[in-house]
């Protein structure tokens, strides 16, 4: 993943990118997929912001071993429709293709750039990457997302607790709204009052930190603590 405070490509943008640590939720305008606190965006104010994976020039090659295929960096799929074989939801723009004969794998560069473990807090909550997943997901409670058993995180000390990748990235967006609506009282939602606002808030943050909280085995306080720390982990 680049390590650049700003990047230069006119492949990508006609203006040069830079990075941002406090990205509120955002359409990535490379891949089309959610992008959450760190990405990188236009320096003249256009609304463009890309994943840190999809800065990468066209034409990068790759080797994930979880895949054991060859990959390359394309503005688009060499054909469509096409679904990612790590999350299951379609490829519309920036992907990852494999390049080795006969091999249909793609992927969201996102994806592809997903962490094999994930540490939740200090003392050691770790979440593994996993090719399929075998409980229902602690979040949605299915098994198949469109008819598939997609990737998952497993949390290695209690494996019956398991998460899509998609349901993950919902949960962030959700966090954060949660976080926005609590900060802002005054928010004109749709006509509705401040307070019911609010009440929206506070019951998106009960479902929210509760999935935590059990997936950790902590209370709702500590679990509230510690979720910006999980939510920027599975961001970055």
């Amino acid at each position: 993943m680049p390590k650049l405070s700003s990047i230069t490509d006119h492949t990508h943008h006609e203006h040069t990118l830079m990075k941002r640590t406090d990205l509120a939720p955002f359409k990535c305008d490379g891949c089309q997929q959610f992008g959450y606190n760190i990405g990188y965006s236009c320096s003249e104010k256009c609304d463009f912001q890309l994943h840190p994976p999809c800065t990468e020039k066209f034409g990068t090659y790759i080797r994930l071993r979880q895949f054991k295929c060859n990959f390359i960096h394309l503005r688009e799929p060499p054909e469509k429709p096409t679904i990612c074989a790590i999350c299951d939801d379609a490829i519309n723009a920036y992907v990852y293709s494999c390049v080795d004969e006969g091999c249909t794998n793609r992927l969201h560069p996102s994806c592809a750039a997903l962490p094999h473990v994930l540490k939740v807090r200090e003392d050691g909550v770790l979440l593994d990457l996993k090719k399929t997943i075998n409980k229902r997901c602690y979040i949605c409670r299915e098994r198949e997302l469109g008819g598939h058993r997609t990737w998952s995180y497993v949390v290695r000390s209690k494996p019956s607790i398991q998460f899509h990748i998609t349901c993950m990235r919902e949960m962030m967006v959700r966090y954060w709204d949660r976080d926005h609506l609590l900060g802002a009282p005054a928010l004109d939602d749709g006509g509705k009052s401040p307070a019911r606002t609010l009440d929206k808030a506070k019951s998106q943050r009960f479902s929210v930190v509760s999935i935590f909280g059990a997936m950790l085995g902590i209370g709702e306080s500590e679990a509230d603590l510690n979720m910006r720390i999980f939510l920027d982990s599975l961001a970055s």
